[in-house]
């Protein structure tokens, strides 16, 4: 049995394509899972992050159509894979909600703290 990997993909493209259902109908095509994603309007375009599931194959089968996208509609992608074995926790996780006013520099100090 072909050990499971997962692969990072972070996308970028113009809003008013189809982008998203194209993404999600070839993961399907391709036997490959969603664990997670997230999508975010910036501007004019669409940010995703998302991270799938699969055997080297599935992933493989993935990738080929992925560049086809890039193509077609002018999507500006990287991609990364990771083996499962590489995804050990390696501290509890955080979550942090912040409400206040902005200022230059308070993001740049709170990833500081949380570093530390």
């Amino acid at each position: 049995m072909s050990q499971e990997q997962r692969m990072i993909i972070t996308a970028i493209w113009p809003e008013k394509s189809q982008v998203w259902g194209q993404l999600t109908k070839i993961c399907s095509k391709s036997a490959c899972g969603i664990h997670e994603s997230r999508l975010q309007r910036i501007g004019k375009d669409l940010a995703l992050f998302m991270s799938i599931e699969g055997t080297w194959h599935s992933l493989a089968k993935f990738e080929a159509q992925l560049a086809l996208l890039e193509k077609r509609y002018a999507i500006h992608y990287q991609s990364k894979r990771i083996e499962m074995h590489d995804l050990a926790p390696q501290g509890l996780p955080y979550q942090i909600q912040i409400s206040g006013e902005d200022r230059p520099g308070i993001l740049a100090e709170l990833i500081a703290f949380m570093g530390r």
